[in-house]
């Protein structure tokens, strides 16, 4: 099983575009992070990675390695990077056990002896160092209007009707004014927690996909909530050819916030995200308001970071792997008591 390789400081050899694609199209889960014109957009701002294929008795399948200074990284602790063609389960999650440790062995004949580490929605066989390293929520939307409504919890039922009754509308963001309305809450609602560092001013007109100007490049998705014309609140997505939308970030005035606006802008994102042909959101985390808005439609899926490299790195994979172990157990035992954290 001799993987194939396009590293992205090189050209995209032609052949290996079509069965990238080719993979693309038979795989359910192929997010926006597998298209190559992000891959190739990174690229050209300095953010170099490898699209691995691999084939294997007969099936595809294929994966993204970020390049990091330590070495590279498949996926995030929120979202994998990692998938075969032709799965046909109904679930959140495309990639089995078998099929993980399978491209994690192409995943580490290409780092070699750099240090890796692949996040997968599985925990490691044994003989792999890792630990738990995060949680997602997927969100099934492909349900009507009122099942997805219905399946929130209470009190994000009753933040829909307080938005809906405040006069707050939710649309699709498509001028240069929503992206800078936005840009303006998001910068401001950086500024709002605590012990965040100021952010340089952004340009006045940055060039086309930089700065606030990002929601017009073709993978980028910004819905805005707005009363009277004024926006109030925002969710940005990423769109790739499978079947979920990937959440990137959100921000909402105080007030907004206190008055629903932004769980009216969750309902109306799944409603969107169905009507567009998706089945999921993947929320880009585990909190409270995350589990609570998704309700009985949500599905929380753990993931786990899977470590290798050569040298000096297998002893301190061992370590991380332990101390990072302990630390996720604590907090299981913490969450096991009661504690629920913070809404988001």
């Amino acid at each position: 099983m001799t993987p194939l390789v396009w590293l992205t400081r090189d050209p995209l050899p032609a052949v290996f575009l079509v069965t990238w694609m080719r993979l693309l199209g038979g795989a359910p889960g192929a997010h926006f992070a597998y298209r190559t014109d992000v891959l190739r957009w990174d690229a050209r701002h300095g953010r170099h990675a490898a699209a691995v294929l691999v084939e294997d008795g007969g099936r595809t399948g294929g994966l993204v390695l970020r390049e990091t200074r330590e070495g590279w990284a498949c996926g995030w602790p929120w979202r994998w990077c990692a998938m075969y063609s032709g799965w046909a389960g109904s679930g959140p999650v495309d990639l089995e056990a078998d099929d993980a440790a399978r491209l994690f062995e192409a995943a580490r004949a290409v780092a070699g002896p750099r240090r890796l580490r692949a996040f997968f929605p599985h925990p490691p066989p044994r003989g792999v160092p890792g630990y738990p390293a995060g949680a997602t929520i997927m969100w099934s939307v492909v349900h009507d209007d009122g099942e997805l409504l219905r399946s929130m919890g209470d009190s994000k039922r009753r933040m829909v009707k307080r938005a809906r009754a405040a006069g707050y509308v939710v649309r699709e963001a498509t001028s240069p004014h929503d992206f800078r309305a936005f840009a303006a809450v998001h910068d401001a609602a950086h500024r709002r927690r605590a012990g965040a560092a100021p952010r340089p001013a952004p340009p006045a007109d940055p060039a086309p996909g930089e700065g606030w100007r990002e929601w017009e490049l073709p993978w980028m998705w910004l819905l805005i909530a707005e009363r009277n014309g004024v926006v109030a609140s925002g969710a940005g997505d990423s769109i790739g050819p499978g079947w979920s939308v990937e959440g990137r970030t959100a921000a909402s005035d105080p007030e907004a916030r206190r008055e629903g606006a932004f769980a009216l802008l969750c309902l109306e994102e799944a409603r969107a995200a169905r009507d567009r042909g998706f089945r999921w959101i993947n929320h880009g985390g585990d909190t409270y308001f995350k589990r609570e808005v998704s309700g009985r439609l949500g599905t929380r899926v753990p993931i786990w970071c899977w470590l290798s490299g050569g040298g000096g790195w297998r002893a301190a994979n061992v370590f991380e792997a332990s101390w990072r172990g302990a630390r996720a157990r604590l907090a299981a035992r913490r969450r096991g008591t009661g504690s629920r954290g913070s809404a988001s």
